[in-house]
């Protein structure tokens, strides 16, 4: 997608300013995403590794009490 943007702001969508201004904030854009994306995929593995404790804890808390 980023080529696509680069070569229409260099080739087909040529202005003096607000081609550039497209193409800067497209770059804000992708950034803010790929931000967003590393965010959500440290939420996830917290979330994942969560489960999984809670999961730990119950399962021993149910042998303990079954003694």
């Amino acid at each position: 997608m980023q080529r696509i943007i680069a070569s229409l702001v260099s080739s087909g969508f040529v202005t003096d300013k607000s081609s550039g201004a497209f193409n800067a904030s497209y770059a804000e854009f992708t950034n803010g995403a790929r931000s967003a994306i590393r965010g959500l995929e440290g939420l996830s593995s917290y979330l994942r590794n969560a489960a999984l404790t809670l999961d730990d804890v119950d399962a021993q808390l149910a042998a303990r009490l079954s003694r």
